[in-house]
């Protein structure tokens, strides 16, 4: 029996459950309108978030927000690694991180990533600036086209316009904001980045004629 080859997928890699919403949702859930399988791997659990609660309870509940909000934009499956918060590199390495990563581009025959652009500044820590630097190694041999986006810098980042996608996220807009409103558990937290999305996707649709749009950098 011939197995059919999965149909061209999408594959973004991010630090923690809710940046793939803040820094891409409304071009994952335009990819997954069209019928392109959009995939997610999440290096880590978030379980130092609420270092007052127990860390199974703190996994659980950020897991399923992730589902969730993977659901309303039409996302195929999550995927987390463990890795740990703050320690991303050496935590890589005892994992096997890169070859569960490898093994996942392979199975869903993927063709292009989405990951953290190298100027995402990540406050207290550098798991953004990290996941970047793995994800480049990773796939640096690989025939695949990777774009990165930024979550904390609302306008720092490479300008090169002619390496620059630009996403029209107007129609779907709605869905990139109810998906980040179902991480109940990092509603403190997301105070500023969730308004700052709305600014930012505001002003990338107004450099390019559209009411909202996400941007990326292509590096390879």
């Amino acid at each position: 029996m011939i197995m059919e080859e999965e149909e061209e997928g999408i594959l973004v890699i991010c630090a923690h459950s809710d940046d793939q919403i803040l820094g891409c949702g409304g071009t994952i859930a335009k990819y997954a309108a069209k019928r392109f399988p959009v995939y997610t791997v999440i290096l880590s659990y978030g379980a130092k978030s609420h270092p007052h609660l127990k860390e199974e309870f703190v996994i659980k509940t950020r897991v399923k927000e992730a589902q969730r909000a993977n659901e309303i934009i039409g996302g195929k499956q999550v995927f987390f690694l463990g890795l740990k918060e703050g320690n991303f590199a050496k935590s890589y390495e005892e994992t096997g991180a890169k070859e569960k990563l490898a093994n996942i581009i392979k199975k869903h025959n993927i063709k292009k990533i989405l990951t953290h652009s190298s100027s995402d500044t990540d406050i207290p820590n550098r798991d953004h600036i990290t996941t970047h630097k793995l994800v480049k190694e990773l796939i640096k041999e690989l025939d695949l086209e990777l774009y990165t986006f930024t979550v904390w810098n609302m306008f720092k980042g490479k300008e090169t316009s002619e390496f620059k996608l630009v996403v029209d996220i107007t129609s779907v807009f709605n869905k990139k904001i109810n998906a980040l409103n179902t991480f109940q558990s990092q509603k403190m937290q997301m105070s500023v980045p969730f308004i700052q999305t709305y600014i930012k996707s505001f002003f990338n649709g107004l450099r390019y004629n559209y009411k909202f749009a996400e941007t990326f950098i292509k590096e390879q």
